[in-house]
């Protein structure tokens, strides 16, 4: 599962429950049946690691929008991305 944390532009992009319900965030990839939700909450993803954070950047299509900033490639990404996979909770799995 640690692909759901594939960084791009120097983060993963995650919803902010406030103001997206998990059926919302799946909608809105671009294949949503290749796409699970899983849910953690913002104390639990700092608490993982002190490099790690969470911030609100909404788009203009997306209110919910926030972003987990992770390092460059190498063994330090992949070690949080990991950490990352262990606290997830799967809210809606992957279409069989």
């Amino acid at each position: 599962m640690t692909g759901a944390f594939d960084p791009h532009n120097g983060g993963t992009s995650v919803d902010w429950d406030k103001y997206s319900t998990p059926e919302q965030t799946r909608a809105r990839a671009k294949r949503p049946e290749l796409n699970a939700v899983v849910r953690m909450g913002v104390g639990e993803i700092r608490g993982v690691d002190d490099a790690l954070d969470v911030i609100h950047r909404p788009l203009p299509d997306n209110q919910a929008h926030s972003e987990i900033p992770l390092p460059d490639e190498g063994p330090a990404q992949s070690e949080l991305r990991v950490k990352l996979t262990r606290i997830a909770v799967v809210v809606i799995p992957l279409s069989a």
